[in-house]
């Protein structure tokens, strides 16, 4: 039932992001995401639509979380032949996905570690995905070298330039045009927040302890 549910609100989803309703499409993803959070492709589909947005720091860590999840699932040996191609083909989209966030953040050197792993696979890309993972390859080497060289310019005798560590240091604060916080929770993560409850409740009520239900 709940996978059937998913699928609905994925293809809803799909046809939100065809019609550029992304904020939509975010909202539905968060359920598909909420009945299966270990499903990479629902992360990736929350990327894609954060980066429409114009998010790409959560692009980039919906992507991250989605190539996580296909790695340890492709580490399992009792895939079926099937699952485990399709796996492999989704983990090439979500890679990308990555590498987009990577570039839309200016994150060069990112950006290149996931074009090497994409070019691992090279002999599952067409020759267009090829063409143009070199390309970018060659215009993130050019603007990697760029900024080292510019920061070499800018060393003072100690090696180092405050004013470059200042604008490094400089943090963007976004706002979101949702509410709603959603980290994702893992048992860990709830007994770790019990555990805390509990130490905080000792002090003023010894014999009172809270336990997850």
């Amino acid at each position: 039932m709940a996978t059937q549910m998913v699928d609905q609100l994925l293809e809803s989803a799909r046809e939100l992001l065809g019609s550029e309703d992304y904020l939509g499409a975010r909202v539905l993803i968060n359920q598909t995401l909420a009945l299966d959070p270990f499903d990479g492709k629902l992360w990736n589909y929350r990327s894609i639509a954060h980066l429409k947005l114009g998010y790409p720091e959560l692009a980039f860590t919906d992507a991250a979380r989605g190539v996580q999840l296909l790695d340890d699932k492709l580490a399992k040996t009792t895939l079926s032949v099937d699952d485990r191609n399709d796996s492999v083909f989704l983990k090439l989209d979500i890679l990308y996905s990555c590498l987009l966030a990577a570039e839309s953040l200016n994150s060069f050197e990112t950006a290149l570690h996931f074009i090497r792993r994409l070019l691992t696979n090279t002999h599952l890309l067409n020759a267009e995905a090829r063409r143009t993972l070199l390309e970018k390859k060659a215009l993130f080497e050019a603007k990697t070298n760029e900024i080292r060289n510019k920061f070499i310019g800018q060393s003072n005798s100690l090696g180092v330039s405050v004013d470059y560590i200042i604008n490094l240091g400089t943090m963007r604060v976004t706002k979101y045009p949702w509410d709603d916080f959603e980290p994702f929770c893992t048992e860990n993560d709830i007994e770790n927040q019990l555990k805390e409850l509990n130490t905080m409740l000792e002090p003023i009520a010894p014999k009172l302890m809270v336990a997850q239900m």
